[in-house]
């Protein structure tokens, strides 16, 4: 019976909650904050969400500008706690600079010109987290913000469960065999 409850456990556990990618397609090109994307609002001191077609940071797709001395400050839509596991930022339009750093909470990143992954390990169980380029002669671009929810409660998986449920049946029909 130990056995099973442990495999239950593990189980139960080792349920993951799903990573979700915010990518800032679904906002209107050119929109200023406050807005809504991929489950995350963002409201700034200067802050737009633009195609990036034409700076030296561009995917093609679009991305979350902030410029000029700007700041965003990021909260889930609705509320809660919410994990940053990692994004993609670089310098975008009318940068003289070739490389910059990028406060995102706690931790400092170095921009370069292009887009570059930064991954995460302290920004976990987030109510907020402000992003500020500090004092800037130009734009840095934000996207593909990699984040989970850290409150969603954790629900196993159906396979798992008819797997459990299997077990207990196998372990109660042994029983029912043993004391016949």
């Amino acid at each position: 019976m130990k056995k099973i409850v442990c495999l239950f456990v593990c189980l139960w556990v080792g349920s993951a909650n799903a990573a979700l990618i915010t990518t800032f397609d679904d906002v209107t090109a050119d929109s200023s904050t406050p807005f809504v994307s991929g489950g995350l609002f963002f409201t700034s001191t200067n802050g737009l969400a633009w195609n990036t077609s034409g700076g030296s940071s561009n995917n093609g797709t679009q991305a979350l500008i902030i410029g000029f001395d700007g700041s965003v400050t990021i909260t889930r839509d609705g509320g809660g706690l919410f994990s940053i596991d990692s994004l993609d930022a670089g310098l975008s339009w009318y940068t003289a600079l070739t490389s910059f750093d990028l406060n995102v909470g706690s931790e400092i990143i170095t921009l370069g010109n292009g887009y570059s992954p930064h991954s995460f390990s302290s920004l976990t169980n987030l109510t907020s987290l402000v992003i500020s380029p500090g004092p800037s002669d130009g734009y840095i671009a934000i996207d593909n913000i990699n984040w989970s929810e850290a409150d969603a409660t954790v629900v196993p998986e159906p396979a798992s469960l008819a797997l459990l449920g299997l077990g207990l049946a196998g372990l109660g029909f042994s029983r029912k065999k043993r004391t016949s």
